[in-house]
């Protein structure tokens, strides 16, 4: 959907309207401005949506790819209860790139408003990680 063009309505677009609709149009193109900028590809997770990025670094253990995890745990800053976690981002730590070629995923669960992260998938063992997540 395309916005409209229309972004202000001026005092003289309705000159039969009573002399206080000044007052009123103040605020109300104030309202218009900062709704259309939002709506025109500028909504970001951070300020536009009930969610919290968080970056987590962590070294896997040396049974990793038996399943030995240790949990990580954070607060939960989002107002509502957490609907997922979504795996942004995971690569070696202090590295420039080194791409991650197994599936990931997280596996989590929400306790006393706390995230906490029982399992990522496609890790190597003993390995320093850098993660970022989204919960939302």
């Amino acid at each position: 959907m395309k916005l409209p063009q229309v972004q202000r309505i001026l005092r003289e677009d309705i000159p039969e309207a009573p002399s206080w609709i000044a007052k009123l149009l103040g605020p109300l193109n104030i309202f218009i401005d900062s709704l259309y900028a939002g709506l025109n590809k500028n909504i970001t997770h951070d300020e536009n949506i009930d969610c919290q990025i968080k970056e987590l670094s962590f070294t896997t253990s040396a049974t990793y790819s038996t399943g030995s995890w240790e949990s990580i745990a954070f607060k939960r800053t989002t107002k509502n209860k957490a609907k997922g976690v979504i795996l942004l981002e995971v690569r070696i730590d202090q590295s420039y790139f080194s791409p991650i070629t197994s599936a990931s995923f997280v596996s989590w669960q929400e306790v006393n408003g706390n995230i906490k992260i029982e399992f990522v998938s496609g890790l190597a063992n003993s390995t320093s990680y850098f993660c970022r997540v989204l919960v939302i």
